[in-house]
């Protein structure tokens, strides 16, 4: 899996955020730990007595620390890696835009003033430190910010024209801050705001957010474990959706608000115009029967009293209703605790094996 991203916040001196209640006493809140100890600062200080921390940039750190939030310090990190990434600044906010551009380049620093100096001499701006670091005369900064949103990008999925259209459209942004527009560049292209509006949707992009070769390794082997009656319906599937066709594979009655049964039916696929096109895909099989751990004739007659059930032959319907009566075996009889009962049937043992990370 790809490594987790992990946010770095940056202040200038002194500035770090507070958070505190209405009501909270000022010199109380200020003696707090979190205050002095900010996670900015706490790399610097990572920085004084580690010397394997100081060979690493801010941006770098997390690849070989990890933040320890109860702790409120930097930690060797063990297991695992994560990748930095500082966040965006305007070039407005002047002197933190400036730190920003240092923060990517210079390591080890144990203090603010060590982050100002450049080959022994301390400068008195972040700005003055950037020139002397030439970090200000080319397109350098900028062609460092677009490799950096690469690299932590967590495997996210995008095709050469949508990368395209989310660059215009960070780039229309910063522009908009600045009082300008890509409009006001002759032949600039200008970003499609509507195919945009999906990147900004959480459960589009955690959809496009996998990894090509977990899945296709993952499909390889589901696919040997199908049946042939499985795999038919599988590739029957799999030929209409390559084939753009219209397709419904499975269907639960729909919930139709304040309706009655007649509504319901009237809503659900097989009272669509589209019905009498509908291919049907059976599978018939009990896999349940081919478990050799179970009792195979308790097993197959379970699985055909649950096909009457659903082929209306027991309880004998009358007006859409029906009285079906459940087994002994099934019944939860401890009626003082009915749900602990339940998930006791379902899940034995879940109270020992609980923490263990398998067992679910």
């Amino acid at each position: 899996m790809y490594p987790s991203v992990v946010r770095l916040p940056f202040h200038l001196t002194g500035q770090q955020n507070v958070v505190y209640g209405a009501d909270d006493d000022i010199d109380d809140v200020l003696d707090k730990q979190f205050v002095s100890s900010s996670m900015f600062l706490a790399w610097m200080a990572c920085n004084e007595h580690n010397k394997e921390a100081r060979k690493l940039s801010h941006v770098e750190f997390p690849t070989k620390f990890i933040w320890k939030l109860k702790d409120r310090c930097w930690k060797p990190r063990k297991i695992r890696k994560s990748i930095g990434r500082i966040h965006a600044v305007s070039p407005n906010l002047g002197e933190a835009y400036f730190l920003k551009i240092i923060l990517n380049k210079v390591k080890g620093p144990k203090s603010f003033e060590d982050v100002r100096t450049v080959n022994g001499h301390e400068y008195a701006t972040f700005r003055e430190a950037c020139y002397a670091l030439e970090l200000l005369e080319d397109d350098r900064e900028n062609i460092d910010a677009i490799e950096e949103a690469r690299d932590s990008g967590s495997g996210l999925s995008l095709t050469e024209d949508q990368l395209k259209n989310l660059t215009l459209y960070e780039i229309e942004k910063v522009l908009i801050q600045n009082n300008s527009s890509l409009k006001d560049f002759y032949g600039m292209p200008y970003p499609d705001h509507e195919s945009i509006s999906s990147s900004n949707n959480h459960l589009i992009t955690e959809e496009l957010d996998f990894d090509r070769t977990v899945l296709h390794n993952e499909l390889i082997h589901l696919l040997d474990s199908l049946t042939l009656e499985q795999r038919g319906v599988f590739d029957d599937i799999m030929k209409h959706v390559q084939q753009k066709k219209e397709a419904c594979f499975l269907q639960i009655l729909p919930v139709v608000p304040n309706g009655n049964r007649q509504d319901i039916v009237n809503a659900s696929l097989s009272s669509s115009y589209i019905w009498p096109d509908c291919k049907f895909l059976r599978l018939t099989k009990n896999m349940r029967l081919s478990d050799r751990t179970n009792d195979i004739e308790e097993t197959k007659a379970f699985a055909n009293w649950l096909l009457d059930i659903r082929e209306g032959n027991v309880g004998g319907f009358k007006g859409g209703e029906a009285i079906i009566n459940i087994p002994d075996d099934l019944l939860i009889t401890d009626t003082s605790n009915a749900i602990g009962s339940l998930i006791a049937f379902f899940h034995p043992s879940i109270i020992e094996k609980a923490k263990h990370p398998m067992f679910f």
